[in-house]
């Protein structure tokens, strides 16, 4: 599953990944198709990235703010590059409840945590 956070691998064999910026940049030049896929892509990942791993990201220099701020943009930019209503809609609200979703992500994630044979002791 974390296979697909990564982008690539390089000449030595290890994934890479590009960076959220990065995403977001060519995801802004790119032409309709690749452009949603690049914005799914940049939504995806934040959102569970921070809503899985947010404790993690306090002893990073980008904090949780960072990732949650780049999903709302990525789902935002995403509800208007859209055809359909439905799915802008779908992105927008997503968008728009980007901290809520975490928030049910992040909890998921702790009551997994207490339920894991690794953390009995």
């Amino acid at each position: 599953m974390t296979d697909n956070l990564y982008d690539d691998t390089d000449s030595s064999g290890k994934k890479t990944r590009e960076t959220l910026a990065e995403l977001l940049l060519k995801a802004s030049s790119a032409e309709s198709r690749e452009k949603i896929e690049k914005l799914k892509k940049l939504g995806d990942s934040t959102l569970y990235i921070s809503g899985f791993f947010s404790e993690s990201l306090q002893r990073k220099i980008v904090d949780v703010d960072y990732y949650v701020d780049m999903g709302k943009i990525a789902y935002g930019t995403l509800s208007s590059a859209v055809d359909e209503d439905t799915f802008s809609k779908m992105y927008k609200e997503i968008s728009y409840k980007f901290v809520d979703i975490v928030d049910v992500l992040s909890l998921i994630s702790q009551k997994a945590m207490l339920n894991s044979d690794d953390n009995i002791l």
